[in-house]
Parts: structure tokens; sequence; C-alpha cells
């Protein structure tokens, strides 16, 4: 009797032993880790004497890593230690004065984001605020540079000047209002690319926007008379060739908002296309091959953003000899674009809801200056 017990007594014992060596086993390996690791709670332990942009994604969403890139403007370069068993990776970049963007110098490629977003300082670490719009920045920086084909003529320096200016309040307003990104479309994307500027003949400007990047507040707000845009019209719906045009009251140029979406050709080919419908109903699409990413670029020192192809683009819309300069009072969009196919009607009882326009602006189905 004695014996059973015994042997039930050290069976009883043994196991709690053992739960114990296993729980000291895991406790240190996770204190071993966390050692090695950072947090975004104990990133201010570190000091360099000099400020540091967090970029880093993971720790950005409060993930453990163990190194953690870090931008470095390049001044400070002479301080920056680059020892191969530190926590960081120092990214430099450049901030130049007339540049309203910072420019990454990463191992890959350049970048591009912009200078003016809120941070919070944990010790000498800037830390962005807004988590979701910074990943946005850095999902769309990879630089692309236009072609200079041609070269503008310094006599249409107040234009693009005043064009640009315009351009930048729009972006600025779209991204702190709404949080949406546009990007450059037609012959503003044209103007970019070809010749590094604004087509001097041009009247108006043409973007990109994503549809699933709507804010239904974007008509009421253009609507309310806040800004130096105005609205127009609104074509289409949410579901099928939606176009918004606004005016800069300030410059008199009419600016056509393109809402991209995406659809499947009957082949299972995923493409990208925009729309509008006319005054009697008649709907345009127009078609793109499928937009999968987007980047950042340069258009007289402000940031703006594009397709990453954008060759490709203008080939849809104006052919293989899309570099050669075809007068705007000589096209057309329904007649000269390659692209464009008509793809049915809205009836007339649709119409009240397709077609909103401002009297102000529209008479006879266009737009007056």
């Amino acid at each position: 009797m004695v014996q059973i017990l015994s042997k039930k007594f050290s069976k009883i014992s043994v196991f709690p032993i053992f739960c114990l060596i296993i729980y000291l086993f895991i406790y240190l390996v996770v204190k071993k880790e966390n050692e090695k690791c950072l947090k975004l709670e104990n990133i201010g332990d570190e000091y360099f004497g000099f400020p540091v942009l967090l970029l880093d994604k993971n720790i950005l969403l409060g993930k453990c890593v163990e190194k953690v890139d870090v931008g470095v403007d390049i001044k400070y370069r002479k301080f920056v230690s680059f020892n191969s068993n530190s926590k960081f990776n120092f990214i430099f970049y450049i901030n130049k004065t007339k540049h309203d963007y910072l420019t990454l110098l990463t191992e890959e490629n350049q970048r591009i984001i912009p200078k003016k977003f809120e941070t919070r300082n944990i010790e000498d670490f800037q830390v962005p605020v807004n988590i979701p719009l910074f990943f946005g920045f850095l999902e769309r920086s990879t630089y692309i540079d236009c072609l200079g084909l041609k070269r503008n003529s310094p006599k249409n320096a107040t234009k693009i000047r005043d064009f640009i200016n315009s351009m930048v309040e729009l972006r600025d307003l779209f991204i702190n209002d709404f949080g949406i990104f546009f990007y450059l479309s037609g012959g503003t994307l044209l103007g970019w690319y070809r010749e590094c500027s604004i087509i001097p003949h041009t009247e108006d400007v043409d973007l990109f926007v994503k549809i699933e990047d709507l804010n239904f507040d974007m008509t009421l707000f253009f609507k309310s008379g806040k800004t130096r845009f105005d609205f127009v019209r609104k074509l289409g719906r949410v579901n099928d060739s939606l176009t918004l045009t606004i005016f800069d009251i300030k410059t008199k140029t009419p600016i056509d908002i393109w809402f991209l979406y995406e659809s499947f050709h009957e082949n299972g080919e995923k493409y990208s296309w925009c729309g509008i419908n006319n005054k009697q109903g008649q709907k345009h699409r127009f078609f793109y091959p499928l937009q999968k990413s987007w980047c950042a670029t340069d258009l007289y020192g402000k940031i703006f953003w594009v397709p990453c192809s954008p060759k490709d683009i203008l080939i849809a819309d104006y052919g293989e000899m899309w570099y050669k300069d075809i007068p705007e009072k000589n096209y057309v969009w329904f007649e000269n674009a390659k692209n464009s196919k008509v793809v049915g009607f809205f009836r007339e009882d649709e119409m009240k809801d397709v077609y909103e326009w401002n009297p102000k602006y529209i008479s006879k189905g266009s737009i007056n200056k």
C-alpha cells in the first residue's frame, strides 16, 4: 500500500515541475525576443541627438520589429553610425526648400513623399499622426520622371504658375478634407509626361480618382462656395460612369474629375475604365490597361501622383503617335479619343439622376468661361 502511494505521489509531483520548466523556458524565450525587438511604446528609449522620421510600417502598426526603418535628413549623415548590428535602417532624405516633398534615397529606387504632414515627437522620433494617410504616401512614393520631349516658352510662365497653384490647392483640399488622392490624366498627364509642364494651349485639367475612394460629400462641398472651386456638373451614377466637373474661379479653368472603375473583359482579363454621358443620355466609355499601381512625380517642384505606366495610358487615349501635339480646338474627345466606345444610353426618366448641372456655367450642354 505504501509502495503504491509512493508511486502515485512521485507521478503527481513530477507534473508541476515539468510545467514550471516549460513556463520558465517560454518566459526566457519571450524575454529574449522582446529585448531584441522594438515597439512604438519603447522606441523613445533610443537616443540619436538629431531628429529621425519613423517610416517603418510594422512598428507604426504596433508590431514588434528587430530593425526599424527611419528617415534621416542627409545633412545629419556624418552623425549616423553604420554599425551592422544597429537596430535601425537609416534612409536618408533630401529636403529642398523649393520642393514641397522629401526625396527618400532608398536602395531600390528614389521615392518622394509630401513634406507637410502632422507628426508627434517621441524623444528624437517624429511619428506620423495620421497613419493611414502616411501609408498612402509611402504606397504611392515610387518616383518616375517626365520625358521632356519639348519645353514651354517663357511667355507661358504666368499661365503655368496659375495652373500649378490651382492644382496644388486642389490636391491639398482632396487629401486634407476628403482623404482622397487624385492622379493626373488626359491632357494634364500628357503635358507632364511629354513636356514636363502644362500644355500651353490647354483649357482644362483632367484628373483620375478611383471610384472606391469616392467621398459622397464632395459634390455638396463644391456647391457650398467655401473655396475657389465651384460645382459645374455631375454626370453618371456611382456604379456607372460617374464624372464630376468643377470650376476654378481664379484661373477660369474647368477641372474634370474622372472616376476610374475596374471590370472584366469576356476573356476574363481585367481592365480599367472611366465614362461620361452627354446631355442626350448617350454613354461613352474609355478603356485602359488595368492600373495596378500609382507613382509620384515632380511638376515645377510640387508633388503629384500619376499612373506608374503613363505611356500605356497615353497610347490608349491618343494612339501610338501620342507624343504629337494636337491643338485644343482640333481635339474633340468623342471623335479623337482612340479608346472611346458608345456603350448604351440612359433612359429619359433616368436623366434627372445622371445629369446635374449648375446653370451659372452650363448652357446648351457646354461650359461657359
